[in-house]
């Protein structure tokens, strides 16, 4: 089968999921634990799902732990704190995954000797044995664990396991000694019944101190490696050629080691077996060459993503997002671990209406007033640079002057919001980085929709805004971090930025420029949205045309008008008094520009990552468009609307927060 390879670029990795994330959370203690969808061969042979969709159950204790995972039945277990173990059996079809960086199993050998297991966000070790054992397995899926300081190996895949994927993890001994080995995949030359099984993936795995070989020691297995790193300083070696092995190593980075792999004493050279690389660096050490380089070595069955080698150090040994159990939640007040936004609005004035005796200037969807006050009750958890009033109203004009009247009422709730986090920014502040795009009371005839005009008509020579130029001023900042453009209207102001850009830059300092986007567009609303999906197609691009209608409510308990009168609209003081009863097609929540930056919120919950849409989030979930940096509609708006229990509970907090001091 041809293998689909694609290098992913500009991709970080959340540190508790480095990967698509299943359908259903997690919830611990209130906090939103997610499993990761498996990848490489745990996809295979019908794929690895462990619990599904089973009911949770939080253990605390080892005969609690050990009871929750036994037997065939679904289950998902939550292991909260360190548990000390014994030898433990895992039955099928189980999702094991702890509730945070505290939580591991330490004592015994987890034994993997049943099918359908997922194993995800733990400390496994120290262990008496090995920390885990995969014997005889099929589907199983081990990510985001750090395994150390086992008397034997750290993780062994044996006994004719079979579809294992292994990936994000990281290996280390504290306590070093004469059998601190990584791993087997294969345990003896004479086991010819593993011939034709042990098909494993290993990805962006860390094997750090005091690991001395086995980085695995291969025996008959097909084992594919690619963006792992080892910087096992002292060690013997890392991969281990054995009898009759099948490895294929691919953009993975090699520091300071002996030897990046070496021949077993009866290994590839004498049994058949076989290695090949491509696309690996070496620091400090060099390439091998005591055997011939057979890549590819054999086909693979799945597709895979795999980052630039020059990545893969940093990404690997990220501390809060690389291998490991290190999940972190991102929230706290140092502003440089915020999101940085700006938000682009066809902001109506308050006292919006859908339609009636008034002028156009008076008329608009209000679902821009609804969402403008949630994300000022979420504007403790962004870095918001930018409230940027582009052209809206059935009128399509720019007036700035809407968005101030809105932060008047956010003025009058504001020291009760600092009371509970002093990271809500100041309402000067706000006013400072609002801005005013071009509208039709510029001068410029902006239609609204797709197909109305050419791009050319409202972008180009003389067609600068005040708005336009903060952009560019904003992405030209020297913070690391990229600038989310969260496009609740039409994206005039920033395609207005980029066109500057590409006609008074180099092609080097644009794509800088542009690498430094991330832009969320909700429907299809000026000519410019299709010169940016055209024109650029590296450009990071969420293009939700649909999805973002899983955020109009109005049928249930938790969106209609009633609960919107009950906990925001009535009793919460004058910011929340402005939230319009309706929107456009429909009464109660019908926020339909809210996803644009709740993909962040669920993201600093630790849902998702935002450089992947891939995953489900509270913005929703995305797929890629082919050969582009494009994201477009995926599962729909289910993706959202799934969400609601959650982001609704805390809407609610946020809204009595207006009103009660802390």
């Amino acid at each position: 089968m041809d293998m689909n390879f694609r290098t992913t670029l500009r991709r970080s990795i959340a540190c508790c999921i480095a990967f698509p994330l299943m359908a259903t959370p997690i919830v611990a203690q209130e906090k939103p634990v997610s499993v990761a969808t498996p990848d490489g061969y745990a996809t295979q042979n019908g794929g690895t799902t462990g619990g599904g969709d089973a009911p949770r159950v939080t253990v605390s204790t080892a005969e609690a732990f050990s009871k929750a995972v036994s037997g065939d039945e679904p289950a998902v277990v939550i292991v909260d704190g360190q548990i000390e173990i014994g030898n433990v059996n895992v039955g099928s079809n189980k999702t094991i995954v702890g509730a945070g960086v505290t939580a591991g199993l330490s004592g015994g050998t987890l034994k993997v000797r049943s099918n359908n297991v997922i194993v995800q966000n733990l400390t496994l070790g120290p262990a008496e044995g090995d920390a885990i054992e995969v014997s005889g397995a099929k589907n199983v899926f081990i990510t985001k664990c750090s395994f150390h300081d086992s008397s034997d190996e750290l993780c062994s895949v044996v006994r004719e396991s079979d579809f294992v994927t292994i990936s994000w993890c990281k290996f280390y001994f504290d306590k070093p000694h004469g059998h601190a080995f990584g791993g087997l995949i294969g345990n003896g030359d004479d086991r010819e019944s593993d011939r034709g099984k042990l098909h494993v993936t290993m990805h962006h795995n860390w094997y750090a101190e005091g690991v001395k070989g086995r980085m695995p020691r291969v025996r008959f297995g097909h084992v594919h490696i690619y963006n792992n790193f080892y910087n096992s300083i002292g060690s013997g070696y890392c991969i281990g050629t054995g009898f009759e092995c099948h490895v294929r190593v691919e953009n993975s980075c090699f520091e300071k080691v002996k030897r990046p792999w070496r021949e077993q004493k009866v290994g590839a050279l004498q049994s058949g077996g076989e290695i090949g690389w491509s696309n690996l660096a070496f620091e400090g050490c060099e390439q091998p060459t005591y055997i011939e380089n057979k890549f590819p070595v054999f086909e693979l069955p799945y597709s895979f993503d795999a980052d630039k080698v020059e990545d893969v150090k940093a990404r690997v040994t990220d501390s809060t997002r690389g291998a490991g159990n290190c999940l972190s939640p991102k929230t706290g007040s140092s502003e440089s671990k915020k999101p940085r936004i700006v938000v682009l609005s066809d902001f109506p004035p308050i006292g919006v209406v859908k339609g009636g005796d008034v002028p156009n200037t008076m008329k608009s969807d209000p679902d821009d007033m609804q969402s403008m006050v949630r994300f000022l009750l979420y504007s403790n958890e962004l870095q918001v640079e930018g409230l940027v009033a582009a052209a809206g109203t059935f009128a399509m004009e720019a007036h700035k002057k809407n968005i101030l009247g809105v932060l008047d009422r956010y003025e009058k709730v504001y020291e009760n919001l600092k009371s509970h986090d002093p990271d809500f920014p100041t309402p000067d502040y706000l006013r400072s980085v609002t801005y005013e795009g071009r509208g039709n009371n510029h001068g410029t005839n902006i239609k609204w929709g797709k197909d109305k005009q050419p791009w050319s008509d409202i972008i180009g020579e003389g067609l600068d805004s005040e708005a336009s130029d903060a952009i560019i001023k904003i992405v030209d900042k020297p913070d690391p971090r990229p600038v989310w453009i969260s496009v609740w209207g039409g994206p005039r102001e920033v395609a207005q930025a980029i066109w500057k850009v590409k006609n008074t830059r180099s092609e080097a300092e644009l794509e800088t420029f542009v690498s430094k986007l991330r832009i969320f567009l909700i429907a299809y609303q000026d000519a410019t949205h299709g010169w940016l999906m055209e024109e650029f197609p590296d450009l990071f691009i969420i293009d939700s045309r649909k999805t973002y209608q899983g955020m109009f409510g109005g049928r249930d308990q938790l969106s209609d008008l009633n609960w919107v009168n009950e906990h925001i609209r009535k009793g919460h003081g004058p910011l929340c008094d402005v939230y319009p009863h309706e929107g456009m097609g429909c009464t109660g929540v019908c926020e339909g520009d809210t996803p644009a930056f709740m993909n962040l919120i669920s993201e600093l919950r630790g849902l998702n990552d935002s450089e992947d849409p891939t995953q489900p989030s509270w913005g929703g979930q995305y797929k890629r468009l082919a050969g582009t940096n494009h994201f477009v509609d995926g599962p729909g708006k289910s993706s959202i609307s799934r969400w609601r229990k959650d982001y609704q509970k805390e809407f609610q907090q946020r809204a009595d927060w207006c009103v009660t001091p802390k």
